[in-house]
């Protein structure tokens, strides 16, 4: 027979030989007596009754009729992919794509369909003074396909302005190593540069380098911003 030790309630098979005398509990070390308030009775399972259906009435089933609306943003989602299929019977598939991207992104810009609007975020907007000899940087991190937009201008002569991504690499500069830059933001001895470029996700550093003055500090204006 099975009982229930009434100290933790766990089981244990015992002899029936035990019934009256005293036992101890293989999981507690509880001493007590097997008696009937200890041995294990399996529960019965509950019965419901139904009441009698009344002779010619129909069973009608409750059906939820509520309405479950969907996000704005699946609405997008779903909006983009019953175009792309219509495209891409009517037009195929490379020219499909490329008419869905631009959709999408007319969508994101007037927030059509949950798609929300990038958001214009100011990295600096200020105009600063590079010692000769020095640099000057700002950090930021940002997600996939962001867009870096500036400008900056020096009011007398140049200096060297390098987009590099990176703590490693960053650290090749301060050490005048060589390091590795984004060309397509970065220039030599520029007096004005305007910026406009699309950043993968990561961590970057925007440098400003006076390192070719050897007596003469530059001042320049920066204005960046990082959407997304």
């Amino acid at each position: 027979m099975i009982v229930k030790c009434p100290k933790c309630t766990k089981l244990q098979e015992v002899p029936n030989e035990k019934l009256g005398k005293k036992e101890v509990c293989e999981h507690c070390e509880h001493i007590f007596v097997v008696d009937d308030s200890v041995i294990y009775k399996e529960p019965q399972p509950k019965t419901t009754t139904q009441a009698p259906q009344p002779a010619g009435e129909k069973k009608v089933e409750k059906v939820d009729q509520s309405v479950h609306p969907s996000t704005p943003k699946k609405q997008g989602k779903n909006i983009l992919r019953v175009i792309l299929i219509i495209l891409v019977i009517i037009i195929g598939i490379p020219t499909a794509i490329f008419v869905v991207r631009s959709c999408s992104q007319s969508m994101r810009e007037a927030g059509i369909g949950g798609i929300l609007p990038p958001e214009t975020h100011q990295l600096v907007s200020q105009t600063i003074n590079v010692p000769a000899d020095n640099f000057w940087f700002k950090t930021f991190s940002c997600p996939n396909n962001a867009q870096l937009k500036g400008t900056v201008r020096v009011e007398s002569k140049d200096v060297n302005v390098w987009l590099i991504e990176g703590q490693n690499n960053f650290n090749l500069f301060k050490q005048k190593k060589e390091f590795y830059y984004m060309s397509s933001v970065s220039g030599e001895r520029v007096s004005q540069l305007d910026i406009d470029c699309t950043l993968n996700e990561g961590n970057y550093y925007f440098i400003v380098d006076n390192i070719y003055s050897i007596f003469t500090s530059k001042t320049v204006t920066i204005d960046l911003s990082l959407i997304y």
